[in-house]
């Protein structure tokens, strides 16, 4: 739960919250990371109602409505494996120059074929160029400003790198989240080949 807390805190801060992130050299760059997989075990289908109850892995049962966008719902089998992996990558670099400043999304889903499993995976991708608005070497921030007005603090860990930012610069970043989630069969037993 804590890996998806820092997944969100991490989002929030493109969207105007706060995070902090370890700079990787001396020079003005940094690249953040975060991954979590999770797996379930399926206990029940009720495929009128597209519900499916499943265990998770600390033993806790759940059930969840499955909407129509699930493909192959009726491929599901008791005991089958849900798997589910998130990842994402912040990278950001300063620029000298100015420029305009933007926001791009690009979202993404793949879906699994008719009469496979059900699996997605879903990609979205934020570049953006903000211009720093404040420097604040004893609190070891910076403060940005996108394209749409939003401002967000960035809370560097060297401050070597923060030194070399200044008011006026620009930073220029790519925020990359990918989910994907897939029906694998029940697992073999020990001893099964």
């Amino acid at each position: 739960m804590k890996n998806w807390i820092a997944t969100t805190l991490i989002a929030s801060a493109l969207l105007g919250g706060a995070t902090s992130v370890q700079a990787v050299s001396t020079i003005p760059a940094l690249i953040v990371g975060e991954g979590v997989s999770t797996e379930a075990v399926v206990q029940a289908i009720d495929l009128k109602k597209r519900l499916i109850t499943l265990r998770l892995e600390d033993g806790w049962n759940t059930t969840v409505k499955v909407g129509p966008e699930v493909r192959n719902f009726d491929q599901v089998k008791v005991g089958d494996r849900l798997k589910s992996e998130y990842s994402d990558t912040l990278t950001v670099k300063v620029r000298r120059t100015a420029g305009l400043r933007c926001t791009e999304v690009e979202n993404k889903v793949d879906r699994a074929a008719l009469g496979q499993k059900p699996a997605a995976v879903a990609t979205r991708k934020v570049h953006f160029v903000a211009g720093v608005v404040k420097v604040d070497t004893q609190a070891g921030t910076i403060t940005v400003t996108g394209a749409k007005g939003n401002s967000f603090e960035v809370k560097l860990k060297s401050a070597k790198v923060l030194g070399k930012i200044k008011v006026g610069d620009q930073v220029e970043g790519t925020f990359r989240q990918v989910v994907s989630i897939g029906v694998l069969p029940a697992a073999a037993k020990y001893g099964d080949a």
